[in-house]
């Protein structure tokens, strides 16, 4: 069901974004940093498949407990620490900015 919003929202995403050369190169920049959480949901879903964390009625387990958790936990440090090396190197939103949309909601 994640998959399937975050792939819903990216649609809606493309519908209505600016399509010029500036948000076209931010675009390519930002999916190459947030590539890793794409590739997570996909092997979140397939251990969930495969996995004892699976409907047992629907599905044959494939790979047993403890071994499933183990393979997930492995595999979810190594996205982690995929995610925080492709995280971008100076931020995009500064303090100022976050301070100045904190006083704007103030009336």
């Amino acid at each position: 069901m994640l998959i399937g919003f975050t792939l819903a929202s990216l649609v809606l995403y493309f519908a209505f974004m600016d399509r010029d050369a500036q948000t076209r190169a931010q675009l390519r920049s930002d999916w190459k940093n947030g590539l890793w959480i794409v590739v997570y949901y996909v092997f979140i879903g397939v251990m969930s498949f495969l996995g004892s964390f699976t409907n047992t009625k629907v599905y044959s387990i494939v790979i047993p407990a403890p071994w499933d958790t183990i393979i997930v936990g492995v595999g979810s440090l190594i996205f982690y620490y995929w995610g925080v090396a492709s995280a971008l190197r100076v931020p995009r939103i500064t303090d100022t900015d976050e301070a100045e949309e904190s006083t704007l909601g103030n009336f």
